[in-house]
């Protein structure tokens, strides 16, 4: 297999929440290999991706989001989070404020909020930055982990994500890390059953939501998720912001923000435009996700919102 048909070696980079939703791993690292794009994953504790833990006393932002914030196919210091970082750095002195990754492959508003409520006491954050992506509300309008409780509230039932233990055990375990980083057959095998599982959900998705525009409910849905995450930082005193990440347009979103009175900002008059005239020149090739030129573009769209954002609430300020 080695010799004759090599395969893109992908290690494992994720692992499940106590809630069965996936998160990105605590520890270790793993390899990737996206289109032309070829280097290692890092992660440190609890579920960040980052290569070293942040460092004390510094003003600590936790970005929430999908695989453009996490920065699949992209090695650390090319996703829009590491180069805001740097700007930040620049601008307000090195260790003064840590940006930290917590960005989910695969995810939607729903496990934004869960990994907030779940994982964020631990991080102590000053503020939150919710990236919005490509397809976070239709991936939340599935996803189990919360429901509306009627037509008539926008309170949210919690629920979680249906994983097997054996499932959990094995997928998560360093042997079968090891096997997929080695072996090329191992690769094969696990690469053939995700994209049928690629197919088949996609297909599952289109049948049941139809159209990609947002529908009323699936607007009241993100309406009850944002407040809800406004509420939690709001009895923690951590400043919360909505940023939408530039790659798609949502024409109802900004109202919905200003109306539950959250901090938010949209990059896409300034990314779309770029994105749209030449998509070979952002886009890793046979993938679709940012490359580095893309990451780029979201991160000099989004830096002037942050900067002020940081400024305004004295987030450049040492514990």
């Amino acid at each position: 297999m080695r010799l004759f048909a090599p395969q893109p070696i992908n290690g494992i980079f994720f692992d499940y929440a106590p809630r069965g939703y996936m998160v990105t791993k605590s520890k270790g690292a793993a390899l990737f290999s996206i289109g032309e794009n070829k280097g290692i994953y890092h992660f440190v504790s609890p579920h960040l991706r980052r290569l070293h833990p942040p460092p004390p006393g510094a003003a600590r932002i936790l970005a929430l989001g999908d695989s453009y914030t996490f920065g699949f196919g992209l090695p650390e210091q090319d996703t829009y989070i590491a180069r805001l970082q740097e700007k930040l750095d620049a601008a307000f002195g090195t260790e003064r404020i840590a940006l930290l990754n917590a960005g989910i492959s695969g995810s939607g508003t729903a496990e934004h909020l869960a990994f907030l409520e779940d994982f964020a006491d631990e991080i102590a954050p000053s503020a939150v930055f919710v990236f919005v992506s490509i397809d976070d509300f239709n991936r939340a309008q599935r996803s189990p982990l919360y429901r509306l409780r009627s037509a008539e509230t926008l309170d949210l039932d919690a629920g979680r994500v249906s994983i097997g233990a054996l499932r959990r055990a094995v997928v998560t375990s360093d042997l079968y890390n090891f096997a997929i980083e080695h072996l090329h057959l191992a690769q094969l095998i696990r690469r053939t059953h995700l994209l049928f599982l690629t197919y088949t959900a996609k297909a599952a998705a289109a049948e049941q939501l139809g159209p990609i525009d947002s529908s009323a409910e699936q607007q009241r849905l993100a309406r009850a998720m944002f407040r809800r995450m406004k509420a939690w930082c709001d009895a923690r005193g951590i400043k919360l912001a909505v940023i939408n990440n530039g790659w798609r347009t949502y024409e109802w979103l900004a109202d919905l923000l200003a109306s539950e009175q959250i901090a938010a900002f949209d990059a896409a008059p300034h990314v779309l435009p770029a994105i749209l005239h030449n998509r070979a020149a952002y886009e890793i090739a046979g993938d679709g996700h940012p490359n580095a030129a893309g990451a780029a573009l979201t991160a000099d769209a989004v830096w002037p919102f942050v900067r002020n954002f940081v400024t305004e609430n004295n987030l450049q300020r040492k514990r």
